[in-house]
């Protein structure tokens, strides 16, 4: 017999932000990142993309999607998800990673099932699936704007796969650069979870590129596999983590702020930052 409890819409609840796996030959670092948070009651789980790191062979999903059903609490946790650039390895229209991973079809018709929104308690979150051609990201950013303006939710996030601003500045990633914070600006959204760099690190609150207390935390989510980048740190960013190592963040919402701790895989305690919303109203 299974149980399971409906959603309430709760203003106080935890969710856990996942980096980069992209490891298919070593997934003790996920393994022991889920082992943790198995523990936890999570409301739901934030994954920024290349879980795998070849999507044509299915062994990588197996094997990686199989570390993450071996436990209880994870395996009925909703994972939300972007497409990263190695979920389109070996499969052009990033088809197998879509039916895989079952997400949403309230898209644009430009990314059916790579681009989506989903709403949970007071947070409303919108996913773009990695794109690096700017006519495909302008048609995403359109649907951003209709479908964060829709949202009557009180917290507003957006995943993407490439960050914004980044701490790997060989990542390809000026185009997020140049179309994601005007559009993140426009529509005031809190926080963005990326990742792609493989480095962890978080900018101060941004506003049209200068520190603002209404601005936007962009995050880059550093990685749960081995693979590593070496990380450029910049004025914008608050902290940046340098070490060769894998991290998960766990994330506490209690009304009008959320506060954020990352940890390594081994336990050991990397960062703790608290975003307030200003515009918040119960």
């Amino acid at each position: 017999m299974k149980e399971f409890t409906t959603l309430k819409r709760m203003q106080t609840f935890d969710f856990a932000v996942l980096g980069d796996t992209q490891s298919p030959s070593d997934l003790s670092h996920l393994n022991k990142i889920l082992e943790e948070l198995d523990k936890k009651e999570s409301a739901f789980m934030i994954h920024v993309g290349d879980i795998i790191d070849e999507s044509s062979k299915f062994n990588q999903w197996d094997q990686t999607l199989g570390v993450f059903n071996k436990y209880e609490n994870i395996r009925s946790t909703d994972l939300v998800a972007a497409l990263g650039n190695h979920e389109y390895m070996g499969d052009g229209d990033g088809s197998l990673a879509k039916a895989i991973l079952n997400f949403p079809e309230n898209g644009p018709e430009i990314d059916k099932g790579g681009t989506y929104s989903v709403d949970y308690n007071n947070m409303h979150i919108s996913v773009l699936g990695y794109s690096t051609n700017a006519n495909i990201l302008d048609q995403q950013l359109q649907w951003l704007k209709e479908d964060m303006n829709h949202s009557d939710k009180l917290w507003k996030i957006l995943v993407t796969h490439q960050p914004p601003y980044y701490t790997n500045p060989f990542g390809g990633n000026e185009l997020m650069k140049e179309k994601i914070p005007p559009v993140a600006d426009e529509l005031g959204i809190d926080i963005v979870f990326s990742g792609h760099d493989h480095s962890y690190g978080r900018t101060k609150k941004l506003k049209n590129g200068q520190e603002d207390s209404n601005g936007t935390v962009y995050v880059v989510a550093g990685t749960t596999g081995n693979k590593h980048y070496d990380a450029v740190v910049d004025e914008k960013f608050d902290f940046v983590n340098t070490d060769n190592i894998a991290v998960s963040m766990s994330a506490h919402v209690d009304k009008n702020k959320i506060t954020f701790v990352t940890t390594s895989s081994d336990g050991d305690f990397i960062d703790e930052f608290t975003v307030v919303n200003e515009d918040y109203e119960d």
